[in-house]
């Protein structure tokens, strides 16, 4: 079963100005701020190379986890405080694409409790693929709920913990302000958001 996600905090994404722009190292941007998860910031990064890291499993490294992303050069958006920083060599930065659906974790219980934090992270492309540094959440970012991108649902993709792996994710919240922020940009009005895979019905 499948729904649109209800974006309840799209109010709380605002621009800092209507048509304002930001200049970043590889061109202008619009900027948005919301007050949500941790009153994160985001960028608009036009298209260009970046690892997309939306359906990647990590495993822990010291200091955080290394993440097997792939490479991606539509357009994107990333955390302000991090800037669209473009491709030098076989380094380059984690960005976000929209994606089309995701299911939810939400059980502190059953559900792997640890995920990674990609957004804006360095990343390196190497001839095995592309693997980016991520790390915990930053605070004020909540543990639960988060999400798993998926077409339809899987009872284990929350627990992906207990194979020694763990997704880089996002929580709801963040998916709900980066695509309200997204929808702002004057190319992307018509974005749809992306749809939730509920847990099927017993």
């Amino acid at each position: 079963m499948i729904r649109k996600a209800l974006f309840l905090g799209v109010a709380t994404v605002t621009a800092v100005a209507c048509g304002a722009s930001q200049t970043t190292t590889e061109s202008t941007s619009s900027v948005a701020t919301s007050s949500g998860d941790a009153g994160t910031k985001f960028v608009y990064c036009p298209p260009s190379n970046f690892a997309n890291c939306t359906i990647a499993s990590c495993e822990a490294e010291k200091g955080g986890y290394l993440c097997k992303c792939f490479l991606d050069s539509r357009f994107s958006a990333t955390a302000y405080g991090s800037q669209c920083q473009p491709q030098n060599g076989n380094t380059l930065q984690s960005r976000y694409h929209p994606v089309d659906s995701y299911q939810e974790c939400t059980s502190a219980k059953a559900d792997t409790s640890k995920w990674a934090w990609c957004l804006g992270q360095p990343c390196e492309v190497t001839p095995n693929g592309v693997f980016c540094h991520c790390v915990d959440p930053p605070a004020g970012v909540p543990p639960f709920p988060y999400i798993v991108v998926t077409p339809k649902y899987k009872a284990s993709a929350c627990m992906l913990g207990q194979t020694g792996k763990y997704w880089s994710s996002a929580t709801p919240g963040n998916v709900t302000q980066i695509t309200a922020f997204l929808q702002s940009q004057p190319s992307l009005k018509g974005l749809p958001a992306p749809e939730i895979v509920l847990t099927p019905k017993q």
